[in-house]
Protein backbone atom coordinates (compact mmCIF):
# COMPACT_ATOMS: atom_id res chain seq x y z
CA UNK A 1 0.00 0.00 0.00
CA UNK A 2 1.02 3.64 -0.78
CA UNK A 3 -0.05 6.89 -0.24
CA UNK A 4 -3.43 7.62 -1.39
CA UNK A 5 -2.89 11.05 -3.34
CA UNK A 6 -2.80 11.28 -6.90
CA UNK A 7 0.60 10.02 -8.66
CA UNK A 8 1.92 9.10 -4.92
CA UNK A 9 4.06 6.03 -4.43
CA UNK A 10 5.89 6.49 -0.91
CA UNK A 11 5.04 3.45 1.26
CA UNK A 12 1.55 3.47 3.46
CA UNK A 13 4.09 1.80 6.47
CA UNK A 14 5.76 6.06 7.02
CA UNK A 15 2.46 7.35 6.05
CA UNK A 16 -0.14 9.42 8.93
CA UNK A 17 -3.67 8.04 8.44
CA UNK A 18 -5.79 10.98 7.84
CA UNK A 19 -9.51 11.57 8.65
CA UNK A 20 -11.05 12.29 5.60
CA UNK A 21 -14.15 14.47 7.00
CA UNK A 22 -11.49 15.92 9.56
CA UNK A 23 -12.51 15.05 13.00
CA UNK A 24 -13.09 18.49 14.37
CA UNK A 25 -16.10 18.40 11.55
CA UNK A 26 -17.45 15.66 13.48
CA UNK A 27 -15.57 12.86 11.11
CA UNK A 28 -14.95 9.44 12.95
CA UNK A 29 -12.11 7.61 13.80
CA UNK A 30 -13.43 4.51 11.86
CA UNK A 31 -11.87 2.38 9.25
CA UNK A 32 -14.43 3.86 5.96
CA UNK A 33 -13.20 7.55 7.23
CA UNK A 34 -9.33 6.89 7.46
CA UNK A 35 -6.99 7.00 4.60
CA UNK A 36 -3.09 6.75 4.91
CA UNK A 37 -1.34 9.81 3.31
CA UNK A 38 2.61 10.75 3.59
CA UNK A 39 3.63 13.49 5.38
CA UNK A 40 3.95 16.25 2.76
CA UNK A 41 0.31 14.99 1.16
CA UNK A 42 -1.03 14.80 4.79
CA UNK A 43 0.19 18.74 5.56
CA UNK A 44 -1.07 19.60 1.74
CA UNK A 45 -4.67 18.75 2.55
CA UNK A 46 -4.76 19.35 5.84
CA UNK A 47 -3.48 23.19 4.85
CA UNK A 48 -4.45 24.14 1.32
CA UNK A 49 -7.74 23.65 -1.05
CA UNK A 50 -7.38 19.77 -1.79
CA UNK A 51 -10.13 17.28 -0.82
CA UNK A 52 -11.09 13.69 -1.12
CA UNK A 53 -13.69 11.19 -0.66
CA UNK A 54 -13.59 7.48 -0.52
CA UNK A 55 -15.77 5.75 -3.09
CA UNK A 56 -14.78 1.99 -2.16
CA UNK A 57 -12.62 0.87 0.47
CA UNK A 58 -9.09 1.78 -1.69
CA UNK A 59 -10.80 3.98 -3.93
CA UNK A 60 -10.23 8.00 -4.05
CA UNK A 61 -11.93 10.69 -5.30
CA UNK A 62 -9.92 13.77 -5.30
CA UNK A 63 -10.09 17.52 -6.27
CA UNK A 64 -7.44 19.72 -6.36
CA UNK A 65 -7.96 23.32 -5.40
CA UNK A 66 -7.68 24.17 -9.66
CA UNK A 67 -10.78 21.70 -9.84
CA UNK A 68 -8.99 19.00 -11.44
CA UNK A 69 -10.82 15.85 -10.29
CA UNK A 70 -8.42 12.31 -9.33
CA UNK A 71 -10.01 9.34 -9.65
CA UNK A 72 -6.59 6.79 -7.07
CA UNK A 73 -7.28 3.09 -6.26
CA UNK A 74 -4.56 0.45 -5.61
CA UNK A 75 -3.38 0.57 -9.16
CA UNK A 76 -3.10 3.76 -10.86
CA UNK A 77 -3.91 7.54 -11.17
CA UNK A 78 -7.22 8.56 -13.26
CA UNK A 79 -7.32 12.07 -14.23
CA UNK A 80 -11.08 12.62 -14.55
CA UNK A 81 -10.74 16.36 -15.45
CA UNK A 82 -12.80 17.28 -18.65
CA UNK A 83 -10.98 18.84 -21.35
CA UNK A 84 -11.59 22.13 -22.93
CA UNK A 85 -13.63 21.15 -26.48
CA UNK A 86 -10.89 22.70 -29.25
CA UNK A 87 -11.71 25.91 -30.38
CA UNK A 88 -13.97 25.44 -33.96
CA UNK A 89 -12.13 25.72 -37.19
CA UNK A 90 -12.16 28.35 -38.90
Amino acid sequence: RTCVHPYCTKNARWADLDHIIEWTLGGRTDTWNLAPLCRSHHRNKTFSAWTYSMIEPGCYLWRSPLGQTYLRDGTSTRDLTPRPAPPPDG
